[in-house]
């Protein structure tokens, strides 16, 4: 059996609650458990032994909107959207051992392809954050992915100029 699972536009912050305790209201995914369920089903019973790629289709991450106290949210150096990766990635521990899980599971795969939300997919040191959290198991792209006659990408690839 061959699986290719598509999501986007999870927003990902640093979670739902800051290390203060408030309330993130900058935090657009809140379906940390439903998620979890979703991948724990596709690398299970019949999915155990199949072909399975999730794609995450483009501001699965949200690099641009985590900190409320940033005065320029859309500036992005390396620096800063590895710094942000690991925020998104302390903010959703229960997702990133769920993904871990689901790309250590033979014939399973991770693919993330960038919006518009996530541009610190660019940067080699955010990558190399995400294989530390997810391990080797995965791949990011610029643009869309065509497979079987299918073919995917995020939709600000269509912005008007």
């Amino acid at each position: 059996m061959k699986l290719k699972l598509v999501v986007s536009d999870f927003h990902m912050g640093r979670g739902k609650f800051l290390p203060d305790g408030s309330f993130n209201y900058l935090e657009d995914f809140f379906y940390d458990d439903k998620f979890v369920e979703f991948l724990e089903y596709h690398r299970s019973g019949p999915f155990a032994t199949a072909d399975v790629e999730l794609i995450c289709n483009g501001d699965f991450f949200n690099h641009l909107q985590i900190d409320v106290n940033d005065p320029h949210p859309d500036l992005i150096s390396e620096r800063v959207a590895s710094q942000r990766m690991a925020e998104i990635i302390a903010g959703h521990p229960e997702v990133f051992a769920a993904l871990k899980r689901f790309a250590q599971t033979p014939l399973h795969r991770i693919a993330f392809t960038l919006g518009n939300h996530d541009p610190g997919l660019l940067f080699p040191a955010v990558i190399v954050k995400l294989r530390q959290a997810l391990g080797e198991n995965l791949q990011v792209k610029i643009g869309p992915w065509r497979f079987d006659g299918v073919h995917v990408e995020h939709g600000n690839q269509f912005f008007a100029d």
